[in-house]
């Protein structure tokens, strides 16, 4: 088979954050907090909403909104999995080789799958049942990929959502800087699994000046821009409609990325990290559309090159979210016959688009000298500084910055101001590259053995 060099790289990620429960008590209150309208949890009324009998009280008050209320209930969308169990089950069915292999790409390679696993920390309320602690979904996930043939290209990555002022594990929020604990699931990845991710996605898709900031010192790869055409359905949604929450309402609309402006992340400037567009493959917002895919290999029959990304939710159908997703794809690309499509994992979708070097990691030369860490790196590291994080024997862990000397040497000091040495089980220092390779290293104090782990 002849490929053409126009080509549309599809990645598709997952929001990977373990089950979900929800009561029939909790999704009237869901209907209270987004229509205004407060009803008796009753199984026989929710399935008359569901199919749009309404009763006149709520016909009276969503009014015009009654498409949003049937997509917010609809029985797919409320079909979650409630346990590891049945977790496991949909999961194995959605990485299955027969699954990924369902509609090949046009190299005759299966589905690739992009992990934005989430560590959930600093609930004082859990009335959904999520997972709460370090590492629950990650270690879940990279199970399943070691298990499952098919899964080589999979990779995982960042899902974070900031917590609420409520501290209740079910509520959105705007800012990283309420708690510590991104730089704490950060030193945990580094520390514990040796990994450090190159790649992000927003929760509840909540970007905002200071999560802009922080993303630029170490994370190149963001695909958290969701904007497309509002629709009645998402109008209607009062907890969501003018840029409350994943606000991308001004960000690039065609498939491909941007760098972001210092003081508005929606607008292309001159930051370095690179945002992609992303889509649901279902969902009540943010919905990916067939006219959407189309435009995606129109761009490339135009233009050479496009790049597709579209997310599910681990919880919910994300085998029948993916088959739909995919015969979308296979329309595009019968009618497309001058463009190829390749799946390909986050980190890759953005090399290639990109034209970046896949092959080059970063380099951290480390030396432990009379109290001092030093870190030497090279040309190809991206953004300002190494993360740097140590845990002490009393498992506590700690995050901190480095002196700067110039030309790529980097120190930190351990001593009566920071940290005692003779306090630290293990030093973690990682960075991602510009060319988007990862590179972590782990001094163990007790063995004076540097563990690497590089990115393939």
């Amino acid at each position: 088979m002849v490929h053409s060099e126009k080509r549309v790289f599809i990645v598709y990620g997952m929001d990977a954050e373990g089950p979900l429960y929800e009561s029939l008590q909790a999704t009237f209150e869901r209907i209270g907090e987004r229509f205004g309208v407060w009803l008796e949890p009753e199984a026989s009324l929710l399935k008359d909403l569901q199919e749009g009998r309404f009763p006149p009280e709520v016909q009276e008050c969503v009014r015009g909104r009654e498409v949003a209320l049937q997509s917010l209930i609809s029985p797919d969308r409320l079909d979650f999995a409630n346990n590891w169990g049945e977790l496991e089950i949909r999961s194995r069915e959605f990485l299955s080789a027969a699954h990924r292999s369902s509609v090949p790409d046009s190299y005759g390679n299966g589905l690739v799958l992009s992990w934005f696993c989430v560590d959930r920390l600093g609930m004082d309320d859990n009335p959904r049942r999520r997972a709460i602690g370090y590492h629950h979904v990650v270690e879940f996930y990279q199970r399943l990929i070691r298990e499952l043939p098919g899964s080589e290209r999979d990779e995982i990555y960042w899902h974070y959502h900031p917590i609420s002022f409520t501290r209740q594990a079910h509520m959105c929020a705007n800012n990283f800087n309420f708690t510590n604990h991104h730089l704490q699931v950060l030193s945990h990845r580094v520390l514990d699994l040796g990994d450090f991710p190159v790649a992000f996605r927003a929760g509840c898709d909540v970007e905002r000046p200071d999560i802009n900031l922080f993303l630029e010192q170490w994370i190149p790869f963001d695909y958290g821009n969701v904007n497309g055409t509002e629709t009645e359905a998402e109008k209607g949604q009062v907890d969501i409609r003018g840029g409350r929450f994943g606000d991308w309402r001004r960000a690039p609309m065609d498939w491909g990325t941007y760098h972001p402006s210092l003081l508005d992340y929606q607008i292309p400037g001159d930051l370095n990290r690179y945002i992609a567009r992303c889509r649901y493959s279902e969902g009540r917002v943010n919905r990916i559309t067939e006219e959407e895919v189309e435009q995606a290999f129109l761009q490339a029959s135009t233009t050479g090159r496009a790049l597709l990304s579209v997310m599910s939710h681990d919880h919910r159908r994300p085998q029948l979210e993916s088959t739909q997703f995919m015969n979308m794809v296979a329309v595009a690309a019968a009618a497309h016959p001058d463009v190829s499509f390749e799946y390909v994992n986050a980190r890759a979708g953005i090399q290639k688009y990109e034209s970046l070097d896949s092959g080059r990691n970063p380099v951290l030369d480390l030396r432990l000298e009379d109290g001092t860490l030093w870190v030497q790196t090279d040309e190809d590291m991206w953004g300002a500084q190494p993360f740097l994080c140590f845990r002490t024997h009393s498992n506590d862990y700690w995050h901190d910055n480095f002196d700067y000397h110039g030309d790529g040497l980097y120190s930190y000091t351990f001593d009566y101001l920071t940290v005692e040495l003779s306090a630290l089980d293990r030093i973690g220092v990682a960075a991602n590259g510009k060319n988007g390779g990862t590179t972590v290293h782990r001094l163990s104090l007790q063995s004076s053995a540097v563990i690497t782990m590089e990115a393939l």
